[in-house]
């Protein structure tokens, strides 16, 4: 995002990432005016991705403007995103204007995972059966961090931009253990051995995809943009896993039956439409229908429903 002094003439553009894992550098009528990224890149550093605030001021009018990417990761993005000029001082309100409800999702499934993190660690320990809902709330704020993080809402804060992308993977690749963690005790319910190894087998693979891809990135031999499909592909697995898992659960209890399938469906559905969008954006240039938050909406939808049940055991 490019910001100009009040008076300017330039109109606004719509805002998209115009940062994906590249070394940025802007020259106005050949002069560079700044740059962003080298160090990290001649490091092998991570260099992140997002929207970039520059300020320009009424000196740049009429002048050429040339933007030179460095790309720092294989496949990184598929096409060169619009610019978004808009005065300086509306830079921030527009951010949040145009991430509404990611930005109201995400901190909301945060906040609820903090607080209930915080009343339950104390009491987990005398009454292990509340062990799920701790899980749950773990589960909300990696998922919260990561919807912060991927909507360029934590920009708001002063954190740089490489760090903001680190926090979003992290958030990621580590959200499946507790959620998965949460699924045992409907495994154990159907007393399958099948399932049950099934279920393990997922658990260890998940555990060591994350430590892996934490070492692998903090080591600086595979960053976890770079890694970031082979849990693509862990994620529909869990997906499917659990899936079959509830619905299965329901034939035990009949009352749960309707609510599953209903929660099953939305949270699916969100699932392959993150999933789907994001592929088609990083390896086509293409995207669905510009909906923010529906991966975020879905879990809210998915916790309530497991809350409920859990209320209701």
């Amino acid at each position: 995002m490019f910001g100009v002094e009040k008076n300017n003439p330039f109109q606004y553009l719509s805002p998209e990432r115009i940062d994906a894992q590249t070394a940025v550098d802007m020259f106005v009528d050949d002069q560079r005016i700044y740059e962003y990224g080298h160090e990290r890149l001649r490091d092998n550093d991570t260099v992140g991705s997002g929207i970039q605030l520059i300020n320009f001021s009424n000196e740049n009018k009429g002048k050429e403007l040339r933007i030179a990417l460095e790309v720092s990761e294989d496949c990184a993005f598929s096409k060169i995103d619009e610019i978004w000029i808009s005065e300086w001082s509306d830079a921030y309100r527009l951010i949040l204007a145009e991430n509404r409800l990611p930005f109201f999702l995400g901190a909301f499934l945060v906040v609820f995972g903090i607080v209930v993190t915080t009343i339950l660690v104390f009491v987990v320990a005398a009454v292990p059966q509340y062990t799920n809902i701790l899980l749950l709330s773990i589960f909300a704020i990696c998922m919260g961090i990561w919807t912060l993080c991927y909507h360029n809402v934590i920009l708001f804060f002063p954190v740089p931009l490489y760090s903001v992308t680190l926090i979003e993977y992290m958030s990621l690749f580590i959200a499946p253990l507790p959620i998965i963690g949460y699924m045992y005790g409907y495994v154990k319910q159907l007393n399958s051995k099948r399932i049950m190894l099934c279920y393990k087998s997922l658990f260890v693979l998940q555990f060591i995809s994350t430590i892996v891809s934490i070492v692998l990135h903090a080591t600086d031999i595979i960053h976890a943009a770079g890694l970031l499909y082979y849990h693509h592909i862990l994620f529909v697995l869990h997906s499917f896993f659990f899936a079959y898992i509830l619905y299965a659960s329901t034939k035990i209890n009949k009352n749960r039956k309707k609510l599953y399938i209903i929660g099953l469906l939305i949270v699916l559905a969100c699932i392959v439409y993150e999933l789907v969008n994001y592929v088609l954006g990083r390896y086509f240039g293409l995207s669905l229908v510009e909906l923010k938050g529906i991966l975020s909406l879905g879990i809210i939808v998915f916790i309530a429903i497991l809350v409920l049940d859990l209320y209701h055991d």
